[in-house]
């Protein structure tokens, strides 16, 4: 189910990576996001530990994010967090009620991730508002290390996102404590809704011992569609040339099938 045109929100929107989780689960999800601007598109870093992801970024280079009017509207959602932050927070609360509202009245689970295109605390207010699941993908350590540990609150899940900055050691260990892992890997999309155009590894050498997922199937980074502990391969969206940029880099791994446990 995509965000209801019934309901009318000031800062939550739905888009095509959010919306997959209803052509997968049905009516029993509602999914919602906030958009922002990512890294420093708006003027201010809303991506803490970004590296060369933030060149190729998928929230600013792909789908309808391309498109003028819809950058503006995350570079003014973005601008009004820092500029205006009582206001932003007051219609952030507003929103977030009501998508809790409309999931009880439809008998289904309420679904938000506060950072689509961005990577930062939200803590305070996932906590004032327990009847929604929140969800994201983080590159913070300290993030997923409360995350590992199980110091986030219940109804929060976080997805460590790889990228160079980050240690194969740390990912190794919140695999291993149950927390979910994405890279993106070396093949190229094959279009938008569809799978990985290769088939994926359900083991790599590199983490002896833990399960592969596609996860581009949907975005509903959450363990009860996930699974614990496994780790989602991305398609890379972007050109061949950045692509390669992005592997010398280190932030796109190489094809896992070529370092498969025999």
């Amino acid at each position: 189910m995509a965000m209801p045109k019934s309901i009318k929100y000031n800062l939550l929107s739905s888009n095509a990576k959010l919306a997959k989780a209803a052509s997968v689960f049905g009516d029993s999800v509602i999914v919602a996001g906030l958009a922002l601007a990512p890294h420093m598109r708006s003027g201010y870093n809303v991506c803490p530990n970004a590296g060369f992801c933030s060149v190729v970024c998928n929230l600013w280079f792909s789908g309808m994010t391309v498109m003028g009017n819809v950058r503006q509207g995350m570079e003014r959602k973005a601008k009004m967090l820092f500029e205006q932050r009582d206001e932003f927070h007051e219609q952030l609360h507003a929103d977030l009620a009501k998508l809790a509202r409309y999931a009880e009245r439809e008998n289904a689970y309420a679904f938000c991730r506060l950072n689509v295109a961005s990577d930062l605390d939200w803590l305070g207010v996932i906590e004032a508002h327990p009847w929604v699941n929140f969800y994201d993908y983080s590159k913070v350590t300290s993030r997923c290390d409360a995350m590992a540990a199980g110091d986030l609150p219940e109804n929060y899940h976080v997805t460590a996102s790889w990228n160079e900055r980050m240690k194969a050691r740390d990912l190794k260990r919140w695999l291993r404590r149950g927390m979910n892992a994405a890279v993106v890997w070396d093949t190229p999309y094959s279009g938008q809704h569809k799978h990985l155009t290769l088939p994926l590894p359900t083991m790599w050498k590199k983490f002896p011992g833990v399960d592969c997922f596609d996860a581009d199937t949907h975005d509903l980074r959450h363990p009860d569609y996930d699974g614990e502990g496994r780790l989602g391969f991305l398609h890379f969206k972007g050109t061949r040339k950045l692509m390669a940029e992005a592997i010398k880099r280190g932030f796109v791994m190489k094809d896992p099938r070529l370092s498969l446990a025999s």
